[in-house]
């Protein structure tokens, strides 16, 4: 969870997708509506360099993040870093 406190190296944010349905008006997404995906091999080299850098926190964002055909797969990946990273902590 996001606090005041937080430092900005406590924490990696991950662009699923600039796909987003919706049309808010207060969207800063200068790509919002484009079709694109981050890759798996880009999400699992991500999730080593937040390994490697001991990232506390993963934030999912994008145009609409549960967009991505891969949500499930990510989402996963990133509860297997999260066990990891509790394991290589408590050593």
């Amino acid at each position: 969870m996001y606090k005041l406190e937080t430092k900005d190296t406590d924490y990696m944010t991950i662009v699923l997708t600039h796909k987003c349905r919706r049309a808010c008006p207060f969207c800063t997404d200068k790509y919002r509506g484009s079709e694109e995906y981050i890759s798996m091999q880009n999400v699992e080299k991500a999730l080593k360099f937040a390994t490697e850098n001991k990232f506390k926190d993963i934030i999912l964002t994008g145009g609409e993040p549960t967009e991505h055909p891969n949500v499930i797969e990510i989402a996963k990946k990133i509860k297997e870093y999260a066990a990891m990273r509790n394991k290589n902590f408590s050593q």
